[in-house]
């Protein structure tokens, strides 16, 4: 484990890779985060609950941040450890439903989270027998997938009715809604993780288009086509300016993006432009002019200047 100076150290050294620059931006988002949730809970204006839940939030978009830096997926098998074993069969219910429906298990999770009425999270929770649906939700599922199967309908519900009985659930009022401090810090810190999003495309796509023009793929009038607008002006703030650009002009910043760099993506396949050949050379061939020409253009040049009084 690091001493609190070689933490110290660690931070302070300049970031020489890209990656460690984007995984130094998400820590700060995160750390920011995490200390103005336990200053406001410290003031009593939210409750523990709030904020632990909040912080449990914060940690996991965390650490997805981290992995979407390098592009990377991780799948976890979560052994339940639940002692009830009602729990872990509703789970396991709720997992074939989904493999019996969908190819794909994540589209699987979010459709049918959407059905219960539940978060993705929540979903994955009771698949690994760490939680349990409410009575609604577990008639809700059962309503939209299993009506065809009157067996496995009757089933399904009563291995949740065992689960609820077993674990000693029972449904509770919806509790207060959260602090409205809470609810400011949940939307200040997802604009964060969208402007972080934004930044990090933002200088890719800046550095695409250096790289282009200096190759002579990008013409500087192109270049300043795309880069040159209010969107992309030097600012300290940029990444705000340019959502600010955005949001003034009616258009996501990630499709604005996305329009950037289809037009650098397309002139990089078209290659060079050899727009320096017309400017960098000096022409080295003159004029063939007839000499009687050159002698006409003479004499009516001197006799100007005789008539004008020229030297």
């Amino acid at each position: 484990m690091l001493t609190q100076e070689q933490v110290a150290e660690e931070l302070a050294t300049p970031p020489e890779y890209e990656e460690i620059q984007n995984l130094d931006q998400n820590y700060a988002v995160f750390r920011k985060t995490i200390r103005e949730l336990l200053e406001v809970e410290e003031q009593g204006q939210a409750d523990s609950d709030s904020v632990d839940a909040t912080i449990g939030q914060a940690i996991e978009d965390h650490a997805e941040n981290q992995l979407e830096i390098f592009g990377l997926e991780i799948e976890v098998d979560v052994d339940p450890g639940v002692d009830a074993p009602f729990a872990a069969q509703l789970g396991s219910a709720i997992a074939e439903i989904i493999n019996s429906n969908y190819e794909d298990a994540d589209e699987g999770i979010a459709e049918l989270s959407q059905v219960a009425g539940m978060s993705p999270e929540e979903v994955v929770s009771c698949i690994s027998g760490q939680a349990i649906p409410t009575v609604q939700s577990c008639e809700v599922i059962a309503n939209e997938y299993l009506a065809d199967d009157e067996e496995a309908y009757q089933t399904f519900l009563l291995i949740a009715q065992d689960a609820h009985a077993e674990s000693g659930y029972e449904e509770e009022p919806e509790t207060s809604e959260m602090s409205a401090e809470v609810e400011q810090l949940r939307a200040e810190f997802s604009v964060m993780q969208e402007q972080q999003e934004v930044g990090q495309r933002l200088r890719h796509l800046e550095k695409l288009g250096t790289n282009l023009l200096n190759e002579n793929i990008l013409t500087p009038a192109e270049h300043a086509t795309l880069f040159g607008s209010d969107a992309f002006r030097e600012d300290p703030d940029s990444v705000s300016v340019f959502c600010e650009f955005c949001a003034a002009n009616n258009t996501s910043p990630h499709n604005y993006l996305d329009n950037v760099e289809f037009c650098l993506n397309w002139k990089s396949q078209c290659g060079p432009s050899n727009y320096g050949a017309f400017f960098s050379e000096m022409v080295q061939e003159s004029l063939e002019v007839p000499e009687t020409e050159v002698r006409q253009q003479q004499t009516f040049v001197s006799d100007y200047r005789s008539r004008h009084g020229y030297q």
